[in-house]
């Protein structure tokens, strides 16, 4: 459901290491076909009672997946209060108030050039 931080430090434990052991990376030329970056996934879990599978086109972040503000903040909030502490909230929402003020919105818009 999440990655922080924290995640960091299993890394080395003796069940994850054993999982990635299990795990085989290659690419699929039929998922990178779908869009025009390479950040898709098929991915085929075996067990002994089948083969499930999922193909994942757009992970989140992309343009056509990206968060909403709830899992936004979310998000932005496990990585940066382990290092910001309480302020980390205060800058959250200073900054998603900045596309709320009249003007400003305009002047954060992508591809800017002056």
């Amino acid at each position: 459901g999440g990655f922080g931080w924290d995640d960091y430090r299993r890394l080395g434990e003796p069940a994850i290491d054993a999982l990635c052991d299990r795990v085989t990376v290659v690419p699929a030329a039929a998922v990178e076909a779908l869009r025009s970056h390479p950040f898709g996934a098929r991915v085929m879990l075996k067990t002994r009672r089948g083969v499930f599978e999922t193909t994942i086109p757009d992970p989140s972040g992309e343009p056509e997946s990206f968060p909403d503000e709830t899992a936004l903040v979310r998000k932005f909030l496990a990585l940066a209060e382990p290092v910001l502490g309480p302020g980390a909230r205060s800058l959250a929402d200073a900054v998603l108030a900045l596309e709320r003020q009249p003007g400003e919105a305009e002047a954060l818009k992508p591809g800017r050039t002056s």
